[in-house]
């Protein structure tokens, strides 16, 4: 139907849903292990005590879109909560159809890919695809494979889990984990010795961040 928004639907009451399904949307039940499979506009997954592993599954499964918490009551911990492991919003519902919308397009805004094609963090700069990575402006060198890994990490806008870097970098045959561990190891110990700083490549929230400070 044109003009219908697909919504990807897992844990969530479907009477606090009457709001939605009455606007411009479609809900479709995805368990979170189906996030990526079918084209959705966005994500709502309902919070509970479950949804933090919920929202890591969703992530995992390869899902970059919108990913919206879906709160019973306006609760500063459960919205803390649900930001801290990968949602882009946390909102009490039942939710206005315009407002929600609008949410989504918002999220969609920001997530936009900038013009820019290299990433500056701290000390090092790289492109997106991993090319030229620089340390304070000189040259790190590191094989071809690390530095797409670095490169991989760099753009993402979330944890990286391990089955996601081995994709992009050998597509539907990867090799075992251990060679995708090795080149994470490789790199942060040349990331410690080239900065002089830890917490690079460092595995939070279930999948790798570019850093993370240490202490």
């Amino acid at each position: 139907m044109e003009g219908v928004l697909s919504l990807g639907v897992f844990g969530l009451p479907r009477r606090r849903l009457e709001a939605v399904r009455t606007g411009a949307f479609e809900l479709l039940d995805m368990s979170p292990d189906e996030a990526a499979a079918v084209p959705v506009a966005a994500f709502l997954l309902g919070w509970d005590g479950q949804a933090p592993a919920a929202a890591r599954r969703v992530r995992g499964a390869g899902y970059d879109g919108p990913l919206i918490a879906a709160l019973d009551g306006r609760d500063v911990d459960a919205i803390a909560a649900a930001l801290a492991h990968g949602c882009d919003d946390a909102q009490a519902f039942p939710l206005h159809p315009r407002e929600l919308a609008a949410r989504i397009a918002a999220i969609r805004r920001r997530a936009a890919p900038p013009l820019r094609t290299r990433v500056c963090c701290g000390r090092l700069e790289i492109g997106r695809d991993g090319s030229d990575p620089l340390v304070d402006g000189k040259p790190l060198k590191v094989s071809p494979n690390c530095a797409k890994v670095l490169g991989i990490v760099a753009a993402a806008r979330h944890p990286v889990p391990l089955p996601r870097i081995a994709l992009a970098l050998y597509g539907d045959d990867p090799p075992p984990s251990k060679t995708v561990n090795t080149y994470l190891c490789m790199l942060r110990s040349i990331m410690a010795a080239a900065t002089g700083e830890d917490g690079w490549l460092a595995l939070h929230d279930g999948g790798y961040v570019l850093h993370r400070p240490v202490g």
